[in-house]
């Protein structure tokens, strides 16, 4: 990290280069579709080049959003049945731009948990179901019966995935991101490691995590090159970030793949282009730390607390 004589962090700190192995197996969990490609379009392409197993796991179907479903619906005051719409929607829309990227459709797991309820069951609905405020299900509502909507339930799922893939890396969700759904998607996958690591199931995976909402990012922190660097303020000795270039056909690819989120696009007056830069960034946490300042149910203590413009 660079510093300046206040000992502010400059706007573009060195970072380590991301490196992957051949037939390495990766996992990226996203609270809702589109954020593995906002984020990870360009490493999931780099990956399945070099022969590398790759998985997505979506935590929710993305099916909270009232400007998405009055996109998608045309009712200006959507319903149950409406938001259920919605989510049924953007599972195709992740389909479609994982196949971009070139994922198949068996390597996403869609797990259903009510969007922009993550953190009610992380800190209230532990054990008792949650209602979604939006689809008004109290269980995984796409296709077979899905899982209850309660923290415990999503905690085992998430543990029992990485179990069952092995993976030798994680990319996950930052737990200083702007939005809710994304700081508990963080615990969630922290808790799970410290339960394969109790257990000791074999290598641990490292875990790396990937900030999406935390304004004025990612524009605010692209240079006139179009390089992205980490928000000043999380820069210092307790981050540890790398940085993976993409060359020009990968972020066409990936802008490809976000043209596959129709729901998103301008429903929100948010431009997901601003994602597609020359390269993607990511840091290095320990899921020890993290557990350590978010008791069950409890407050992420290291994420600041602001809401995100854009509901999922």
């Amino acid at each position: 990290m660079n510093a300046d004589a206040t000992g502010l962090a400059s706007s573009a700190p060195e970072l380590n280069v991301l490196r992957f192995g051949s037939r390495e197996r990766i996992v990226v969990v996203a609270p809702h579709p589109d954020d593995e490609v906002l984020t990870c379009g360009g490493l999931i392409q780099q990956a399945i080049a070099l022969g590398d197993s790759v998985w997505v796991i979506y935590v929710t179907s993305g099916d909270g959003s009232w400007p998405s479903a009055w996109r998608v619906t045309g009712n200006i005051f959507p319903g149950p049945d409406d938001y259920l719409r919605l989510g049924r929607v953007r599972i195709e829309e992740a389909k479609a731009g994982a196949q971009v990227l070139g994922l198949g459709s068996t390597r996403l797991t869609f797990l259903g948990y009510p969007d922009g309820g993550l953190t009610r069951l992380r800190q209230r609905n532990w054990r008792t179901p949650y209602r979604s405020a939006h689809t008004r299900s109290t269980a995984g509502p796409y296709g077979r019966t899905g899982p209850e909507y309660t923290g415990r339930q999503l905690l085992s799922d998430i543990e029992s995935l990485l179990r069952a893939l092995r993976p030798a890396r994680v990319f996950a969700p930052h737990p200083g991101d702007a939005h809710p759904d994304h700081r508990s998607t963080a615990v969630f996958v922290a808790r799970a490691g410290e339960a394969l690591r109790s257990a000791a199931d074999g290598p641990l995976p490292e875990v790396y995590s990937y900030l999406t909402h935390r304004p004025p990012y990612p524009e605010g922190n692209t240079d006139m090159d179009g390089r992205l660097s980490p928000p000043v303020d999380m820069q210092g000795p307790s981050h540890h970030w790398f940085t993976l270039d993409l060359d020009d056909h990968q972020r066409r690819t990936k802008l490809s793949a976000l043209r596959c989120h129709r729901s998103q696009q301008g429903a929100l007056g948010f431009d997901l282009s601003g994602y597609v830069n020359i390269n993607e960034v990511f840091d290095r946490w320990d899921a020890a730390s993290i557990n350590s300042g978010a008791s069950r149910p409890g407050p992420v203590q290291q994420a600041r607390r602001v809401r995100s413009t854009r509901p999922g």
